[in-house]
């Protein structure tokens, strides 16, 4: 099953596609901001559990590794909450790996500036 290994940047970009379904599916469905909060959390903790499982990482880098699952999770969920998205909430599963990528980047480039600071 050639096709299922990819690299962490990959599994970024499944992961993404996985919140973005959910968090769509819920602004679609009109979940409470409670609900939708309580199964984001627990998708976007799945992920951080699942790559904490698969990508190899230094101890103590833990921390920010998951920080690339859950901030922009966090960001996607709030964006849901926008009535021009919530109307419109497939455009979230464009929308989420977009998120997922300039998170990435952004994490990194926040993480390269304290580590050389």
């Amino acid at each position: 099953m050639a096709f299922l290994r990819m690299g962490p940047e990959g599994l970024l970009l499944a992961w993404s596609v996985i919140v973005s379904a959910v968090v769509t599916l819920l602004s679609w469905r009109k979940a409470g901001l409670a609900t939708a909060i309580v199964a984001t959390l627990v998708v976007a903790l799945a992920v951080a559990v699942w790559q904490a499982l698969t990508v190899e990482v230094r101890p103590g880098h833990q921390l920010l590794v998951a920080s690339f699952i859950v901030i922009p999770s966090v960001l996607l969920l709030g964006v849901s909450r926008l009535s021009w998205f919530a109307r419109r909430a497939w455009l979230l599963l464009i929308l989420g790996p977009i998120v997922f990528a300039a998170s990435f980047v952004g994490t990194c480039i926040c993480a390269s500036y304290l580590i050389n600071a």
